[in-house]
């Protein structure tokens, strides 16, 4: 359920934001961009996002660092799992990119990244969370900077790619707090227990 809640809101956001699609890509025309765009482009390629997910985990098979590992499973499986969602609706939707190229709904390489942060997300909290969502934004920035993308393509990429993390990573979290109320000696009282 809450994977199609973000979807939903995925959809809503790419709905708001078609609106500026255009503002923004003549902006572009007339403020390009340098060859920093270059490593978004390489960098949110699914390729290149999967071949890290299978390093990771092999060096975490390789150095018997089973949270490596876990995380490294994590990445190929949502990365997977990703590569087939996006695929499937790019190939039904067939939106026209800003560049005219076919397939621009929503963006490969967004979806790709956000997928990524959302499994480090998971895996290592605010320690993974901050650099990928940081690197997971500069690659949707380049891909409508290249003129690759509207908007709206990176940011329904990117709630696909969050799907995709949640999917797969669904109840990993093994340090979940609990707050319950509790009959204390003269009168009520919290307990909050971790689990």
């Amino acid at each position: 359920m809450d994977t199609l809640v973000i979807l939903g809101a995925g959809g809503a956001a790419s709905a708001v934001a078609s609106g500026s699609d255009h503002r923004v890509d003549r902006w572009t025309l007339d403020h390009p961009a340098g060859s920093w765009t270059t490593i978004g482009r390489v960098g949110g390629d699914g390729w290149v996002m999967g071949g890290t997910a299978l390093g990771t985990w092999i060096v975490g098979e390789v150095t018997n660092r089973r949270l490596v590992a876990h995380a490294g499973s994590d990445l190929i499986r949502a990365q997977v799992l990703n590569g087939l969602v996006t695929r499937v609706v790019k190939i039904a939707v067939d939106r026209t990119r800003p560049s005219g190229g076919r397939y621009a709904f929503p963006s490969g390489h967004a979806s790709a990244a956000f997928t990524s942060a959302g499994v480090l997300q998971q895996h290592f909290g605010w320690k993974g969370a901050v650099p990928g969502y940081a690197a997971a934004s500069f690659i949707a920035l380049t891909r409508v900077r290249d003129r690759a993308h509207w908007v709206s393509d990176v940011v329904f990429g990117a709630a696909v790619g969050l799907a995709s993390a949640r999917a797969v990573t669904r109840g990993h979290q093994s340090k979940t707090w609990t707050i319950m109320p509790a009959a204390v000696p003269g009168g009520a009282g919290i307990i909050v227990m971790r689990r």
